[in-house]
């Protein structure tokens, strides 16, 4: 029986807000993307696929990993105002910067047409799975700048008590979206999967 190779989980780290009045300030999500790369070597799919189990394995702190989408938010230029005699968020700005990081197989020229096939066909899918956590971690950075203007405090406190209300919804963001992710990557793990029959064509193929 092969060893299954992919498990990959998306940990969303979501920070607290601080609320600063700033002298100009825009309701936003400004997300920023960048792909690392970490190298394999291999002549065919059996050598190919232990050196991205390896690979993994010194580069994502996961088990049995071989590619990831790391995720983080950021809370900049809050702007608090009052209206209707309680304090809101009037703007906000969300940040999400997401790292894709995957394998190269650096002897591709090198391997059977056969074995180049089954490689593209499954890095093409195991492209399509990570940009699909990508796609999760944008819809959680737009529900949070929702969030946040929907929040409102108490005047009388000084709005101190905006705190409490945002780590609240932060809390229940982060939590929704690792059950997401999570859910995802047992779904994809499933031998009917896609992504599990590439994987495993490429692991047989010579």
């Amino acid at each position: 029986m092969h060893k299954r190779l992919l498990s990959l989980i998306t940990g969303a780290a979501i920070g607290a807000a601080a609320f600063i009045v700033p002298a100009s300030a825009s309701a936003k999500v400004v997300i920023s993307e960048k792909i690392k790369y970490y190298s394999v070597k291999g002549r065919d799919g059996l050598e190919v696929s232990k050196a991205m189990l390896a690979g993994g394995s010194r580069n994502i702190n996961m088990h049995h990993a071989i590619a990831a989408t790391s995720t983080r938010f950021a809370i900049s230029d809050a702007e608090v105002g009052v209206r209707n005699g309680r304090c809101v968020v009037n703007n906000v700005k969300v940040t999400l910067d997401i790292v894709y990081l995957y394998p190269k197989w650096s002897m591709k020229s090198a391997a059977s047409p056969k074995v180049r096939k089954a490689w593209d066909r499954f890095y093409a899918e195991l492209l399509v799975h990570e940009q699909t956590h990508g796609k999760y971690a944008k819809a959680a950075a737009a529900r949070i700048e929702k969030e946040l203007k929907s929040l409102s405090g108490t005047v009388a406190l000084g709005c101190r008590d905006f705190g409490k209300f945002a780590d609240k919804r932060f809390n229940k963001i982060a939590d929704d979206l690792k059950k997401q992710q999570q859910a995802f990557d047992v779904k994809e793990n499933r031998d009917s999967s896609k992504i599990t029959k590439l994987q495993v064509a490429l692991l047989k193929a010579e």
